[in-house]
């Protein structure tokens, strides 16, 4: 993989995500669905626990990413490192778009901005120029 390969995935991932959140916001001003409330309480617990479990895994993955040395190459860097890369934007995606359902199951905003807000900053906080 290259980085403008890398970079393609990345942005597709976070276009993703914005668009499904928008999408969700469509519906829920559309259908207004009954919110359920008597989950809310083990939602919240759950995506606390998503985000909590997403910025220690992105940490742990990021740790494991080789430096980019002067001599090497930065396809080959790509190479070398990208089932961490991609696996760490995928635990990020995920948790940011289980946020998103959460909220539109619940209307809870602290959950759309608790999960779905910070998994998103953790995905654009490793983008591909940031590793």
């Amino acid at each position: 993989m290259s980085r403008q390969s890398a970079q393609i995935i990345h942005t597709a991932m976070v276009a993703g995500v914005v668009m499904i959140v928008a999408v969700f916001a469509v519906v829920r001003q559309v259908s207004q669905p009954e919110p359920l409330a008597e989950l809310l309480w083990i939602l919240r617990l759950i995506a606390l626990a998503n985000v909590v479990g997403v910025m220690v895994l992105a940490r742990i993955f990021r740790s494991q990413l080789s430096p980019l040395t002067a001599a090497e190459n930065e396809d080959a860097w790509w190479r070398a490192n990208s089932v961490p890369v991609l696996v760490m934007w995928a635990l990020a995606e995920g948790a940011a778009l289980v946020g998103a359902v959460f909220w539109l199951l619940t209307g809870d905003m602290p959950i759309l901005i608790g999960v779905s807000a910070v998994s998103l900053l953790v995905l654009v906080a490793n983008r591909p120029a940031a590793l």
